[in-house]
């Protein structure tokens, strides 16, 4: 029986049929308007009467199967050609379901976190208008223990812009008008959720290292006292989550050394120097903590007896501010996210302002952080004194001092939250990607890693590892075309910071995508923002994606920065570095390559470097002074090391060790 009447279900795009009980039910990623892989058979599965016969048409392509004693079927429709609209049609002989304004052509899989789930209508640059159907599903969120049979979503066009992904969306129209077919994006992201979550339990159990976690994890997972009743509503399981991070609260009190540090006459010249805004990570701590930060400020005589406006810029997470030792403001609290992003602004009363120098004294505090550690860090342009119309900016050198240091027990212990939490191991795995699977699709993108940076960076290569497999293992595809996106640049561009954890993620990417895939990620580690993890910029990593996998299916080199791959000591003080080029030779031209030299005592020089050949790169050490590491674009933000190759891409960063390293290269 095929009904006319729409219910529930087909105003939300799943077609038109009946749907009592025992009805036939296809899973609920089919639906009307949605893009099916053409080129290759088409799973379809659902659920009916025990045993009934069903029957698939789409276009002109039929199938047969039969649902078990379960009810569950499933069928692969014989390889399709691109359309723009067909329509798609099973029947049980007693209910059919219709699916209209179907389009064939790619599928691709989108997944990561926040910079994957960017949502198009937050671009504001004009969009292409792709020659074909654009189209994109995206799951309603789950976090539930056990394996998910289906989930809820619908296809929507790109034009609704609201639910599709910025980056997947400038991948696929390119695709769309460069093969002249629709596409189809599946986007499963997350905002601020680790790899973890998209791993399999079997491929975590593969790691040694993950394997031990996840038995904690199922331990603590059905436990009664460790699982608490879950909310269907996204924002009360955020508070939930928000208040597990509040919980984390550890004591501390001020070493002595350190008492008294917010007064002017305070001795702080053996501390550390800092030019702010930056991350206190930036400064080789790596962990949360509570940090302090002074300044001197020298005001003009015409600011003397006046109210002055102290802005130091975002503190991230909380912060109490003193001049000349009276403490003129505070926002939040050192186990709350809510102020992680808020610019400060206190005031000091005339009466307080003798003129002369101020001593500015900031501590600021962070228990947990999601994807950036703490510190004063910005941006420039709101870190200053006012006096009226007139500024004088705070931006540059503070004396900084770690009064405490929490580790990073809270940000690993998320991954440990369980029910309703995304974080958890291996959650939207079983939530939302299995239910998914097999769809046909071509390939994946993967944009993800800001996360990981806070937790043991140095394992994400084999998170990643078991991302790439886990997709390949549910899609049965052992050769699914898996493209990541390198980390793009975040915060003040350094020349080198040897606890760069966002540098160890990158490295990580890098080695895990050539030894899983044999290829390198998309690198944009150009495409980044001083202060936005979230930068604007979709358009390029799109574009970059595209003419990748473009290459990858005409079975040709893809587009790529140059890969470090060795060195020799080419003579005195000369050192020559060696790259895989992948196909496009280093650019020659360029006046200089921004390459680190780090001594033995820790400081760090900047070497003279230059592109020699189309795969060299000669360095110059500095006389008299020995150079243990030599490094290239190792930082949180690698904006511009000068090494790129003709076809306009830059180089992956790299680090090595000289002293302990034999050649490399003959």
């Amino acid at each position: 029986m095929l009904t006319d009447q729409m219910t529930d279900a087909d105003k939300n795009g799943a077609g038109s049929g009946s749907r009592g009980e025992g009805a036939l039910r296809p899973a609920r990623v089919f639906g009307n308007g949605m893009i099916l892989q053409r080129g290759r058979p088409v799973p379809v599965w659902g659920t009916a009467r025990p045993r009934v016969k069903i029957f698939c048409r789409a276009g002109a392509a039929e199938a047969v199967t039969y649902a078990g004693d379960d009810g569950h079927f499933f069928l692969k429709l014989p390889p399709l050609p691109a359309a723009d609209k067909i329509e798609v049609s099973l029947s049980d002989g007693k209910d059919t379901v219709v699916f209209r304004d179907v389009a064939v052509g790619e599928v691709f899989l989108v997944s990561g976190q926040s910079n994957m789930e960017y949502d198009l209508v937050r671009v504001k640059e004009p969009l292409p208008v792709p020659p074909h159907p654009v189209r994109c599903f995206r799951p309603r969120p789950s976090a539930f223990p056990g394996w998910a049979r289906d989930v809820e979503g619908k296809w929507v066009d790109y034009s609704e812009r609201t639910g599709v992904s910025a980056v997947g969306f400038f991948f696929a129209a390119d695709i769309a008008e460069k093969w002249d077919v629709p596409v189809g994006l599946l986007s499963v992201s997350r905002g601020g959720v680790g790899a973890e979550t998209f791993v399999s339990e079997y491929r975590l159990a593969e790691d040694p290292f993950y394997g031990k976690e996840l038995e904690k994890y199922e331990s603590l997972l059905y436990s009664p006292a460790g699982n608490p009743e879950p909310s269907g509503d996204a924002v009360l399981q955020s508070q939930r989550l928000m208040r597990r991070i509040e919980s984390f609260d550890p004591s501390w009190e001020m070493p002595a050394s350190l008492l008294g540090w917010e007064r002017p006459e305070y001795d702080d010249s053996a501390w550390q120097v800092q030019n702010l805004p930056d991350s206190w990570a930036a400064a080789g701590h790596p962990h949360a903590g509570v940090f302090l930060y002074r300044k001197r400020v020298a005001l003009p005589p015409r600011f003397r007896g006046r109210e002055l406006v102290i802005s130091p810029g975002i503190c991230d997470r909380a912060d109490r501010c003193f001049v000349n030792g009276r403490l003129i403001g505070s926002t939040g609290k050192a186990n709350l996210m809510e102020h992680w992003n808020t610019v400060r602004r206190y005031t000091l009363p005339a009466e307080l302002n003798r003129g002369g120098e101020l001593t500015i004294a900031i501590e600021v505090a962070a228990c947990c952080s999601i994807c950036t550690f703490g510190g004063m860090t910005g941006p420039e342009k709101e870190m200053f004194i006012a006096c009226g119309e007139e500024k004088i900016s705070l931006a540059g050198d503070w004396r900084i001092a770690e009064a405490a240091d929490f580790g990073c027990a809270a940000m690993e212990d998320m991954v440990f939250t369980g029910t309703g939490e995304a974080k958890s191991y291996h959650m939207l795995c079983d939530n939302l990607l299995r239910p998914l699977a097999p769809y046909a699709a071509s390939g994946v993108l993967w944009y993800q890693g800001e996360a990981n940076t806070e937790t043991f960076p140095e394992r994400y290569g084999a998170l990643l590892k078991g991302v790439i497999r886990t997709f390949r293992d549910l899609w049965q595809s052992p050769r699914l075309p898996f493209i990541t996106f390198l980390l793009p640049g975040f915060q003040r561009p350094h020349l080198y910071t040897a606890s760069s954890t966002w540098a160890t993620v990158r490295a990580c990417q890098l080695a895990a995508s050539l030894e899983e895939t044999g290829y390198p990620p998309v690198n944009i580690c150009d495409c980044g923002d001083v202060d936005d993890i979230h930068p604007p910029e979709k358009r390029i990593p799109g574009l970059r994606a595209s003419a990748f996998y473009r290459a990858l299916a005409a079975g040709q080199t893809p587009p790529s920065g140059a890969v470090f791959t060795g060195y020799r000591v080419s003579g005195k003080n000369k050192i020559t570095l060696k790259f895989d080029t992948w196909g496009s030779a280093l650019v020659r031209t360029s006046p200089s390559v921004a390459i680190a030299g780090v001594k033995k005592d820790g400081s760090v020089a900047a070497l003279a470097g230059k592109a020699v050949s189309s795969d060299e790169v000669e360095i110059l050490l500095p006389d008299g002074e020995e150079i243990v590491t030599v490094a290239c674009g190792w930082c949180e933000n690698p904006e511009n090391t000068g090494l790129v190759s003709e076809n306009g891409l830059p180089a992956f960063p790299f680090k090595f060790d000289l002293k302990n390293n034999p050649e490399k290269i003959s």
